[in-house]
């Protein structure tokens, strides 16, 4: 589905046909739209649009790195393709388009207002969130390594961009979290996109401050991007794909300390405190002191896994003969003898085996012991017998100056005196500590999700950036106290409820355990007689409604959406003047 709308550089204007819109951030909005090679034939790109400066001199030092973007080419780089000045998305035809974003632009084209645009590759795959989303539902219990996989090739394209030489200054990308970065269908490499923050070390720099993935120096009045917060947003980057989720915040930054908590207790990482230890080091660390090269500090961090104690991965746990789904505290780390690894042990019991060159030790000390016990009493008979008793038959010395006694039994040994064998000492990992141990340590309590959770209530992960409206709406004049009103207040210059043609959408993320949506969809009871729309929700890819709506309608939506992650609400004004607003009535997802 086409938008209608165009852009390109001053000397082509309706270069591109712009397809929809992927995402609007802080810094401009992201479009899919193809180029035109021939009328019969296209070439897909993404186009990312940013605002206009009012300063000619930034838009031109921002045109300055054209050439060395293009230049750089890496699996885990989207390749740059063009980047120019413009005029805002406009209707074919039209060099000088009427609105954009609702602000009107300039008539005679004023280079302090263009707008900047940077075409690159498009790239049909999954966020890297949704990616380990849908990894996750298809093997709970994903190992590290696989985790890990898509960040290797980010490593190392960050490590180019790092890097000086005789051709280029180091860049800093200044925006890398998990949203930043995607996974092509059907691979497993991570390509890094969105360069709108990306700069030049030896020129002015701005700064992204992504919540939990900004560096701690910008949040600092004269934060800048650097390589280092780029290191720093990709160690929790590293964090967010060994949780499972985003990590905790406080206000807008990476709450540390609570990190502290939740890793050791987790149960993929419980086992292995060097890498709990290795992760907050890095963390903790000054900027300066951040893991230089990240593709060596990501291996260091892979070869930790590989050598230190359970669950290495399914394999070696299966390999163990321990179930590779026992679940964080039925399994203990034991202590690692010198030059060997450590092997799982189930709970009971407490106390491991001697290894086996001491158990040896024992079995010689105990034969020695019983042989000079033996010894022992024969010397202890003859002594008596020769002791001022005199000789007797039954006392009479045998050839080789022993005398076994026959009649007077010879007093026992005295008991040898055998020490235990040395234990290997358990060292028992904090997760799994009983109650006579010591102190338990637990992860938090979650309760478990509500049997309907309301969209309206839920935090979104997206959207247009339309006005929208969460609570109380009407359709047919019948009250949902649950509803989601698009384009609410959305009334621009035609007096529709739209953006130059463009959807309305909010999308939220679908917990695994809901598997189908319910609700009510319709025009509000205050739209105006002779709206028109068309509505859409889609699951993922695939669309469960696709409908015209007037006023007056309403329609009721009962779907299973499978193991659906993203669920979309969307809409495109057809027709009506005023507030045409479309209601999404007590929308809900339910087990």
């Amino acid at each position: 589905m086409t938008s209608n709308l165009y852009l390109g550089p001053l000397d082509d204007h309706d270069r591109y046909v712009v397809i929809g819109k992927i995402g609007r951030g802080g810094e401009g909005t992201v479009y899919e739209a193809d180029l035109r090679l021939t009328p019969s034939s296209t070439d897909p790109v993404a186009v990312k649009v940013e605002q206009p400066t009012g300063d000619m001199t930034v838009a031109r030092e921002w045109l300055g790195q054209q050439h060395l973007l293009q230049s750089l080419a890496h699996e885990g780089l989207v390749k740059i393709r063009s980047m120019f000045l413009g005029y805002a998305p406009h209707p074919k035809g039209q060099q000088q388009p009427t609105a954009v974003d609702g602000e009107p632009s300039p008539v005679t084209p004023d280079p302090g207002v263009l707008h900047r645009y940077t075409v690159m590759d498009r790239i049909n795959g999954h966020a890297l969130g949704d990616w380990l989303d849908k990894r996750l539902l298809m093997d709970p219990y994903l190992v590290i390594r696989e985790r890990l996989e898509p960040l290797e090739s980010v490593a190392e394209a960050l490590d180019k961009l790092h890097t000086a030489n005789d051709r280029r200054q180091p860049i800093a990308h200044g925006d890398v979290k998990p949203g930043n970065i995607l996974v092509p269908h059907g691979a497993t490499n991570g390509v890094l996109v969105d360069f709108g923050m990306t700069q030049l070390l030896d020129g002015k720099r701005r700064r992204a401050v992504s919540g939990a993935y900004a560096a701690p120096e910008l949040h600092d009045r004269n934060g800048m991007c650097t390589p280092d917060a780029d290191r720093y947003a990709f160690m929790v980057t590293v964090v967010h794909m060994l949780l499972g989720y985003a990590p905790p915040t406080r206000g807008d930054r990476l709450d540390l300390e609570q990190l502290r908590q939740i890793l050791p207790v987790t149960a993929l990482l419980g086992p292995k405190p060097i890498l709990v230890r290795t992760l907050l080091s890095a963390l903790s660390a000054a900027p300066r002191q951040r893991p230089r090269n990240l593709a060596r500090w990501l291996r260091e961090l892979l070869s930790i896994v590989s050598t230190s104690a359970l669950p290495i991965d399914t394999a070696d746990r299966l390999a163990s003969g321990v179930d590779a789904r026992v679940p964080l505290g039925t399994l203990r780390t034991p202590g690692r003898p010198r030059g060997g690894g450590a092997q799982p042990e189930a709970v009971p019991p407490r106390a491991s085996r001697p290894p086996a060159d001491v158990t040896g030790s024992f079995r010689i000390l105990v034969v020695l012991v019983g042989f000079v016990a033996i010894i022992g009493g024969g010397v202890y008979a003859y002594g008596q017998s020769g002791a001022g008793r005199g000789a007797s038959p039954t006392n009479a010395p045998s050839a080789g100056g022993m005398s076994v006694a026959h009649t007077t039994a010879a007093p026992p040994p005295t008991a040898a005196r055998t020490t235990p064998a040395p234990q290997t000492p358990v060292r028992t990992n904090p997760a799994t500590l009983t109650a006579a141990e010591g102190p338990s340590l637990t992860a938090p309590v979650v309760p478990p999700p509500p049997p309907v959770l309301y969209l309206s209530v839920t935090k979104r992960v997206q959207d247009s950036g339309d006005t929208m409206v969460f609570g109380p709406a009407t359709i047919l004049k019948t009250p949902y106290n649950r509803s989601i009103a698009l384009c609410a207040d959305g009334v621009l210059g035609s007096n529709r409820c739209a953006n130059n043609g463009e959807p309305t959408w909010v999308e939220y993320t679908v917990s695994a355990v809901y598997r189908r949506l319910t609700g009510t969809i319709g025009l509000s009871s205050e739209a105006p007689k002779n709206c028109r729309l068309s509505a859409q929700v889609l699951a993922d890819d695939t669309e469960l409604f696709n409908q015209e709506l007037q006023f007056g309608e309403a329609h009721p939506l009962d779907y299973k959406i499978g193991y659906a992650l993203r669920i979309r609400l969307q809409m495109h004004a057809l027709a009506g003047n005023g507030r045409c607003d479309l209601v999404f009535g007590d929308i809900a997802l339910r087990k």
